[in-house]
C-alpha cells in the first residue's frame, strides 16, 4: 500500500477515536444552553437526551481495526511413535532391497569385464603353440608349430621373426623374451630371442623320450619340461646343469605348471589323474582323480592358491592346493579345454577350447561371464600382460589375436 494511504487511514482512525469525545462536549453545551432558555428549550432538551444517549453509546463501542486478526496458527503436527520393533524391521527391509539389487547388478552386470574386445588379429605359418604379451600390453609374441617365432607392435605392426627349428613343443617366457623348445633329441633348449637381444641357446639333456610339455614360472626364471619317459625335469636358467627331476608317474605327461614361487608343482597325466608335488620332495603329496578326460593344460593363480586344471572331459576344475580339494567345475564348453590362463589379480580365468572359443569366467563363484569367438578353430594358448589390460590369444587357424581386458 502507497505511504499516503498509510497516513489516510491513520488520520481516519485518530479522528474516529476522537468522535465519543466530540460528542460528550456538543452535549454539555446544548444542555447549558437550554437551561438557559427555559419552558423554550423543552424540545431542544429531548433532542440533546437523544444525542447524549448516542454519545454514551459510541464511547462504549470498541475502536475500529485496520483489518481483520490473523487466523490462530495451526496445532502442532502429532508424530506418530513407532515401537522399536518397527524400526528394527524397517531397517532389516532397507538392507535387504540393497544387498537385493547389488546382487542383481553383479549377476547381470559382472564388475570388471566390461570390454574384453579384440584389438588386433595376427597371422603366423602354423598352428600357435604358445602366446605371451609384454607387461605393458605393447608387444605380442607367438610360436608357431614349427619352430617360427614372431612378434608384433599392439598397433599391429610385425616387429621380427626368428625360426628355431621344429619341435613336439614350444613355450614363450612370460615377458615374450625367451623361448623354450623340445628337439626330436628329446633335449630341451632355451634362448633370449627377443628382438636385437639374441643369444645363444642352452641345453638341457636328461629326457629319454618325447618332451610333451613344457611351463615357466611367471618371471622366466624356472622351467619344468615333461616328457614321454614319464619324468619331469626342473631347472633355473641361471643354473642349466642343476636339473631336478621328478619320477614315478604312472602315465604319460600332458602337461605340467609351476606354481609362481617354484616350490610347487602339478602333472596332469593322460587318464585324467592330476599329482601335485612340493618341488624338494622325491614323491607326490596329492593326487586327484575327478577328471574323466585327459589332462592338456594347468595354471596356477598369481597367489598360487589355486590350480586350474583344463581336460578333454570339456570341464575345467579348479583345486585347492592346500588339501586338493575341488573348488569349483567349469561347465560350458562344447569341446577338449586346450589352454588356460589367469588374469594378475586372480579374479578371472580364462579357458581355450576346442569348440573354438574363449571363456571368461569369475573365480570366486566359477560363473562364466563372457564368451570370446573371434578364433575359427581349437585356442591353444592364452596368456594376460602383468597389467591385466591385455591378453593374447593363439589357435590351431594359425591366428593370433590381441583382447583388450579394461
Amino acid at each position: 500500500m502507497p505511504d499516503s494511504e498509510q497516513e489516510i487511514l491513520k488520520r481516519l482512525e485518530q479522528a474516529v477515536n476522537k468522535l465519543p469525545d466530540f460528542l460528550q462536549d456538543g452535549v454539555a453545551r446544548l444542555t447549558g444552553a437550554a437551561s438557559i432558555l427555559g419552558d423554550i428549550g423543552a424540545p431542544l432538551r429531548a433532542q440533546v437526551a437523544e444525542l447524549q444517549k448516542a454519545a454514551e453509546a459510541l464511547a462504549k463501542a470498541p475502536s475500529p481495526r485496520p483489518g481483520p486478526a490473523p487466523p490462530p496458527p495451526p496445532p502442532p503436527r502429532k508424530v506418530p511413535h513407532w515401537p522399536r520393533w518397527a524400526v528394527i524391521l524397517v531397517v532389516l527391509a532397507s538392507v535387504g532391497t540393497a544387498m537385493l539389487i547389488v546382487l542383481l547388478v553383479r549377476t547381470f552386470i559382472p564388475p570388471g569385464v566390461s570390454q574384453w574386445t579384440p584389438v588386433h588379429k595376427f597371422e603366423q605359418v602354423a598352428q600357435v603353440e604358445s602366446v605371451a604379451v609384454s607387461a605393458d600390453g605393447a608387444i605380442a609374441a607367438a610360436a608357431a608349430r614349427g619352430g617360427i617365432v614372431r612378434w608384433w607392435s599392439s598397433a599391429g605392426m610385425l616387429l621380427d621373426q626368428l625360426s628355431v627349428g621344429s619341435g613336439p613343443s614350444l613355450a614363450l617366457s612370460p615377458d615374450t623374451r625367451a623361448l623354450a623348445w623340445a628337439s626330436g633329441e628329446h633335449t630341451v633348449h632355451y634362448r633370449v630371442v627377443a628382438p636385437a637381444s639374441w643369444s645363444d641357446p642352452l641345453t638341457v639333456k636328461g629326457h629319454t623320450d618325447s618332451v610333451r610339455s613344457l611351463s615357466f614360472t611367471p618371471d622366466g626364471r624356472v622351467l619344468a619340461s615333461g616328457a614321454d619317459d614319464l619324468a619331469i625335469q626342473i631347472w633355473r636358467i641361471a643354473e642349466p646343469d642343476k636339473v631336478h627331476r621328478l619320477e614315478g608317474h604312472t602315465n604319460l605327461v600332458r602337461a605340467v605348471g609351476l606354481s609362481p614361487d617354484a616350490t610347487v608343482l602339478a602333472s596332469g597325466f593322460s587318464n585324467g589323474a592330476l599329482w601335485v608335488w612340493s618341488v624338494s620332495a622325491a614323491s607326490p603329496r596329492l593326487q586327484m582323480h575327478e577328471h574323466k578326460g585327459a589332462v592338456p593344460c594347468l595354471a596356477f593363480s598369481p597367489r598360487g592358491f589355486i590350480l586350474a586344471s583344463g581336460s578333454e572331459d570339456k570341464t575345467v576344475k579348479l583345486w585347492r592346493i592346500r588339501d586338493g580339494r575341488v573348488l569349483q567345475t567349469l561347465s560350458g564348453h562344447d569341446g577338449a579345454v586346450r589352454s588356460l590362463a589367469f588374469s594378475p589379480d586372480g579374479a578371472y580365468l580364462a579357458s581355450g577350447s576346442d569348440d573354438n572359443t574363449i571363456r571368461i569366467w569369475r573365480v570366486d563363484d566359477g560363473r562364466s561371464v563372457r564368451t570370446l569367438k573371434q578364433h575359427q578353430g581349437p585356442v591353444t594358448s592364452l596368456a594376460f600382460s602383468a597389467d591385466g589390460a591385455r591378453m593374447v590369444s593363439g589357435s590351431a587357424d594359425t591366428t593370433v589375436w590381441l583382447w583388450r581386458v579394461r
